[in-house]
């Protein structure tokens, strides 16, 4: 609706007497509450941000210049976004409009921006495991869908790459991915988007994204509307994939904007409530009660660590806020590891609940042989003599590394994953002469035979490791 048209209806207005972009001072502005949304008489959009006594704080999501008098009018509701099925393989910005052309996409219904999470009375156990199709996720730090799981980071470690990895692994499933691009350059933006056009994932995804040359209050909302569309589709009985890529900008615009509010700033200079805010947002993901049926929002957010060092104010804020947390190390991604995840630094808190008997064995032996490792590698140099079980130890953790190295383009499949670990095992437990990297490409043409269907048949049927690997060993040479 434009601006003339709501000053006849609502006959209330305020004016514009400040103007510290994105923030606006607005005097005169009759039954107004914060979050309310405001129209501009330039026909842009905002928010109320702050009420101070008699002036009204603003906070403008458009780049059109205002000028000083400008009126304003308030909806006296708070801001939503058009929510549809049809949004599904679009990109559009944090307000619902093509990102391109800026104008409102057709929608049946609209939901609130800033909703209330569910209480714990509409919320289910996490039951289910959340399949991301890398080997070393699925296997040692394994997710339930309906997880919040951070992807923590230094710039440049392969963050982006493991998001299109986990987005892709739900190409053949019912999952809806929104993928949220805070504050981002275009080329950013676009090459995620050609990402999944390439793949064939823009037909059940919804990209909101937003530019780092937007308004700092545009940015900051835009996991929020990334909220809003998952959980209409949670309504209507739909798992969502929520990728937000990344809080850390979104915490840095925020911090803008507070610092301009003169709210009183704290640790590195955010304001307090920027952990509220936060957890607020991503309180919004979880496993729901949805009728008869259970429905989860699986979020993925993203935090930009400086280096090796995870004790920023941000990162620690949202590794209390969330489920676990995946650490990609800047010193592996130099040593070409991929996706150089830290299997000791990383953690999940729900995952292994949702796992069976084999699969959760699996990832006990695999965390426990990659500790000794670990500890053996750190005391080779240190002797010349070393004992065969610590050679085989050794030798055992080159294995799984190779085992564990996975590039964007290649996903495994629930039993892909168990019987190449299954493999890497044999080779310690067995003593079997396999080569993994041969095994990792001869998996492209075994999965076609009959001989691995009938081995993907049968290893639901064991529930221990013993079991499994005396029945994959029988199998073991259609690897070789």
């Amino acid at each position: 609706m434009k601006f003339e048209e709501l000053l006849k209806k609502k006959g209330e207005f305020g004016r514009v007497i400040g103007i510290d972009y994105p923030l606006v001072r607005i005097e005169n502005l009759p039954n107004v509450r914060v979050e309310d949304k405001l129209v501009f008489e330039n026909d842009s959009f905002g928010q109320v941000y702050q009420i101070q006594d008699d002036q009204v704080i603003g906070l403008v999501f458009d780049n059109m210049p205002l000028r000083l008098d400008s009126k304003v009018v308030s909806l006296g509701s708070g801001l939503s976004v058009p929510v549809s099925d049809k949004l599904v393989g679009r990109l559009i910005d944090p307000l619902g409009r093509d990102f391109y052309t800026k104008e409102y996409l057709q929608a049946e219904n609209s939901l609130p921006v800033n909703r209330e999470p569910l209480g714990i009375d509409k919320r289910a156990k996490i039951r289910k495991q959340f399949k991301t199709g890398v080997l070393l996720v699925d296997l040692v730090v394994p997710l339930g869908a309906g997880q919040r799981e951070l992807v923590l980071g230094g710039r440049k470690t392969g963050k982006t790459s493991l998001l299109k990895m986990v987005a892709s692994a739900q190409k053949d499933n019912s999952t809806v991915i929104i993928y949220a691009l805070v504050g981002k350059k275009k080329s950013d933006i676009e090459d995620v988007k050609h990402f999944f056009e390439k793949e064939g994932l823009f037909k059940k995804s919804v990209i909101v994204a937003s530019l780092a040359s937007d308004s700092s209050a545009l940015v900051v909302i835009t996991p929020f509307t990334a909220f809003a569309l998952a959980e209409h589709f949670r309504d209507k009985g739909v798992d969502t994939l929520v990728v937000v890529d990344d809080l850390s900008n979104q915490a840095k615009f925020y911090r803008e904007i507070s610092l301009l509010a003169k709210k009183l700033p704290g640790r590195e200079s955010y304001p307090g409530d920027i952990f509220f805010m936060q957890a607020r947002l991503l309180e919004r993901a979880g496993n729901f009660r949805v009728g008869k049926r259970e429905v989860s929002i699986t979020c993925l957010p993203v935090a930009e660590s400086l280096g090796n060092d995870v004790t920023g104010f941000v990162p620690t804020n949202l590794m209390s806020i969330t489920d676990g947390h995946l650490f990609l190390d800047p010193k592996l991604y130099a040593q070409g590891v991929r996706p150089a995840i830290n299997p000791y630094l990383s953690v999940t808190r729900v995952g292994k609940q949702t796992q069976t008997r084999l699969k959760r064995e699996l990832t006990l032996t695999l965390l426990s042989l990659l500790t000794q490792y670990g500890q053996a590698n750190k005391l080779a140099h240190l002797s010349s003599e070393l004992s065969e079980q610590t050679q085989k130890l050794l030798r055992l953790g080159e294995t799984l590394e190779t085992l564990f190295q996975q590039y964007t383009n290649v996903i495994y499949s629930e039993e892909e994953e168990l019987v190449l670990v299954g493999l890497a095992l044999l080779t310690f437990y067995k003593e079997a002469a396999i080569d993994i990297a041969k095994a990792k490409r001869k998996m492209a043409k075994v999965k076609n035979l009959a001989e691995f269907e009938q081995l993907k048949e049968k290893i639901s049927d064991f529930d221990t490791l013993s079991e499994f690997l005396d029945f994959l060993e029988s199998y073991y040479k259609l690897f070789v």
